[in-house]
């Protein structure tokens, strides 16, 4: 064992030494201390106040860095602690997703209000941002990019004899960084010039760079895919279902139709069939597809685009449960009881026959019209079932979150022509209760047979973040339970405000106080679904996690026992990578989605609407509008000075003495909007009198967690970036807005 090693386990036990105890400890030699501090520095320790030690010695935490627009960030501590309060001139020059060592303030140094623990970077672990995207500033012979994610707050100086005349002012581009500097711009290198943000599907294309997602296949993967298709479908020793009533119920634009239904009602209650398309078939380990799908992780929907995790001829070919043709399934038989209880459930490969494609705004005319034929029939008893299965959840404290998801409409150009909040039909819900009881038969089946699998799980929220909300309620005249939250106290918040004018504000900020759910190997529960088990089995052409689960049934069927020991010792990783595409993908869809409803917002500059105030501080508020874009209202914009009464959330007019509270509807008048900065700008006419409209919700903290400023929590400035930094985001916004006017 070398010193180094010897080192490593004495560090081991998180404590503090000087050299000399180190000398005594290793049983070295006073002459040795040159070659020990030799060693020391090369080593992932700390060295404070004459004594060396593991960063854990410290009282340091290691976390993922979550930056903010602001000059703020957050450490999110890896063993799931609460999150550490980051100045700007304390960052260390780590950038956004950067794998850092953060060290908290002494407790006098603690000053932050609502007890968020103040701390400052002293390492980096790994750098995220190996690649930006991000518009191109041309002064003099110098190219600066500055980044189009804001969280990402420095530009990029790009290096190399020529550069200047491969690119265009303003011309998007992907860059690779050479050097990480603390302060100043980063150095960096050209790797792709993408275009002007003007130019059809430039825009997607640049999220598409920015967040590392694979949009091409490589050819050898498509020749798999292809020759797989032409090969048709082998229904050898399989449960024959073809001559059931077997349906699919899916958007109008859908073509990877990967789940059916069958339901027929018995004097006990109801059998539900839940048949999946048997991808795992096709896509055998360790063949390029299944090395593709994995890189991929899930498929990624935009407006207008998807980038599928499958090829086309899997994805909406062989793998797709098309009307009339034959094709191979995983199917999930449940027996249920007029309480909504699975009493016995059977998994099994089947090979099925749609007699129905159905959209979900034609079976629920087709429900409402009723009917004695064959189809009419089983969507009333799917009807029937889905009410009895989500009041069964109900009872158990599953939340139940009613967000709007936006809906664009566009045309041939890529062009947002109309955006609407899509509305929840019964036919949505009824799928969504035969999926979730199909997942969670099929994780019950893995636990109780000891099978490696990707469990769905959801922990219990931080009750510092519930304290939060609770602070937030208490003007709106609701509370929650902070100390011990039960998935049926925050469902009993959910019932309080249900039909209410502030329910989507209170959902959604409920919300935003949850932890993300995600994969792991072990089954740990499901908070929000108030499951003990539970896990993603229907859809495995758009994610892995669903693929893994089906392969490892396949194991099961075949007792393949030397397959299913393999991927048991793979399936903490397979966890990691699949959270972690999966959070990229929501990320990159958000990201798309703001971008193009502050495109649509261009449209609407100089025209009146009515909102609800989804957040607010000493500067903005931020007001949401019936078609989901949630505009910002600076201080200066607002009808009267405000202000800002933290502890009661509100803001106060100085002059008319008008109060604006959370959920308050006010109309506003849309006055900018910029899709490179994700944003749409507003200032306020006035407070409308009498009842409140309908709360819309307001979008999602894009750092992953709950927006500081929006909570109360006031944003320190930091120090000034410097006179580069300013120049060039001066002329960013100015060129843009004169090149538009134009």
């Amino acid at each position: 064992m070398n010193i180094t090693q010897r080192l490593n386990l004495i560090f081991e036990s998180n404590k503090t030494y000087t050299v000399n105890q180190l000398i005594d400890e290793l049983g070295l030699k006073p002459q040795d201390k040159a070659m020990l501090r030799k060693s020391l520095s090369g080593m992932d320790i700390l060295f404070d106040n004459g004594k060396y030690g593991s960063f854990e010695a410290f009282g340091c935490v290691r976390g993922r860095l979550a930056c903010t627009a602001k000059d703020y960030s957050f450490v999110i501590p890896e063993d799931g602690s609460e999150d550490i309060f980051v100045p700007d001139e304390h960052s260390f020059g780590a950038l956004h997703g950067d794998e850092v060592v953060c060290r908290p303030f002494k407790q006098r140094e603690q000053e932050l209000k609502k007890g968020h623990t103040k701390g400052k970077i002293i390492k980096i672990l790994n750098h995220a941002n190996t690649r930006v995207v991000g518009e191109c500033i041309l002064q003099g012979d110098k190219v600066y990019v500055v980044p189009s994610n804001p969280r990402l707050k420095r530009p990029v100086m790009l290096c190399g004899k020529g550069v200047r005349s491969l690119v265009r002012q303003y011309e998007l581009v992907e860059c690779s960084i050479l050097t990480f500097t603390e302060k100043g711009p980063l150095m960096g290198e050209l790797t792709e010039v993408i275009g002007l943000a003007t130019e059809k599907g430039v825009d997607i294309k640049a999220v598409v760079r920015q967040y590392g997602l694979p949009d091409e296949f490589p050819q050898e993967v498509l020749s798999l895919a292809e020759s797989i298709e032409q090969r048709g479908v082998d229904a050898r020793a399989r449960e024959d279902l073809r001559g059931e009533l077997i349906f699919t119920v899916d958007g109008e634009d859908a073509k990877d139709l990967d789940d059916a239904v069958s339901i027929r009602q018995t004097s006990d209650g109801w059998v539900l069939g839940v048949h999946i398309a048997d991808v795992s078939h096709y896509v055998r380990p360790d063949s390029p597809l299944d090395a593709e799908a994995r890189r991929r992780g899930t498929s990624v929907y935009f407006p207008g685009m998807v980038i599928p995790m499958l090829p086309r001829a899997l994805s909406n070919g062989i793998c797709s449960l098309s009307q009339g043709e034959d094709r191979l399934c995983l199917s999930v038989e449940m027996e249920i009881d007029k309480d909504g209880k699975t009493v016995r459930s059977r998994i099994f490969k089947s090979v099925i026959r749609s007699k129905h494609r159905l959209t979900y705004n034609g079976a629920a005319q087709l429900l409402e019209k009723g009917g004695s034929d064959e189809l009419s029939v089983a969507l009333k008893a799917a009807s029937e079932l889905a009410v009895v299965l989500e009041r069964r959840r109900a009872s158990r404290g599953a939340l139940d979150f009613e967000l709007p998801e936006p809906c664009f409409v566009l045309d041939e150009q890529g062009n947002v022509v109309e955006l609407y909040a899509r509305k929840r039909l019964v036919t949505h819900k009824i799928i969504e209760q035969f999926m979730l009881a199909a997942n969670t038969a099929v994780a019950c089946f893995m636990k109780d047979n000891s099978l490696p699998a990707l469990y769905r799980v959801h922990e219990t929220p931080d009750s510092a973040r519930l304290e939060e909300l609770g602070e937030i309620l208490k003007p709106l005249g609701y509370s929650i339970e902070c100390e011990r939250p039960t998935p049926s106290s925050c469902s009993a918040l959910l019932d309080k405000v249900k039909g209410k004018d502030c329910e989507r504000l209170i959902s959604t900020l409920l919300l935003r106080s949850m932890k993300k759910a995600r994969y792991d190997s072990r089954s740990i529960g499901h908070f929000g679904l108030a499951e003990e088990d539970y896990l993603h089995f229907t859809s495995p052409i758009r994610r892995y996690p669903d693929l893994i689960v089906h392969r490892m049934l396949h194991f099961y069927f075949d007792k393949n026992q030397k397959a299913l020991a393999r991927y048991g010792r793979e399936m903490d990783g397979l966890a990691t990578l699949t959270s972690e595409r999966e959070l990229a993908a929501a990320d990159a869809e958000r990201d798309v989605d703001d971008m193009k409803k502050a495109e649509y917002a261009q449209g609407l500059i100089g025209q009146s609407f009515e909102g609800i105030i989804s957040g607010m501080n000493r500067s903005v508020m931020w007001v949401t509008l019936e078609n989901t874009i949630e505009c910002v209202v600076p201080r200066q914009n607002m009808d009267d000075i405000y202000v800002y009464d933290e502890p009661l959330m509100l803001l106060r007019g100085r002059r008319k003495n008008a109060v604006l509270r959370l959920g308050d509807t006010v109309r506003i008048t849309v006055t900018d909007a910029e899709p490179n900065e994700r944003r749409v700008e507003a200032s306020m006419l006035d407070k409308l009198k009498g009842s409140r409209a309908r709360a819309d919700a307001p979008s999602k903290s894009r750092s992953g967690i709950a927006d500081k400023s929006r909570s109360g929590a006031v944003s320190k400035n930091g120090k000034e970036k410097g006179k580069l930094r300013a120049s060039i985001k001066r002329k960013v916004k100015s060129k843009i807005k004169r090149k538009k006017r134009g």
